[in-house]
């Protein structure tokens, strides 16, 4: 029987819940009270999830998302926006 694709293998460690765990200095934060009403980027917050699952611990940055093969390329934000990181929810959220 053929395998059923190129997966990761998930890392068995337990993680850290989204709420204890410190955001590396260089991935951006969103601010505290923004979670319920910023827009979600999705290709992104999934590439932070699997991330987070092979490594137990958050990129660094978003480029090692890219280095890594997460994604293929570090999609640009809509013009005078950036991304960030909801600590809260553990998102990836378009911001100003």
């Amino acid at each position: 029987m053929a395998g059923a694709g190129c997966r990761r293998k998930a890392n068995t460690a337990p993680l850290p819940s989204a709420a204890s765990e410190s955001l590396p200095d260089r991935l951006p934060n969103a601010p505290n009270d923004s979670s319920l009403h910023l827009p979600i980027h999705p290709e992104l917050t999934g590439a932070v999830h699997l991330y987070r699952t092979d490594h137990g611990k958050l990129p660094p940055d978003f480029e090692t998302l890219v280095k890594e093969r997460y994604l293929k390329a570090l999609p640009a934000p809509p013009p005078g926006k950036r991304f960030a990181v909801d600590r809260n929810r553990l998102q990836v959220v378009i911001t100003d």
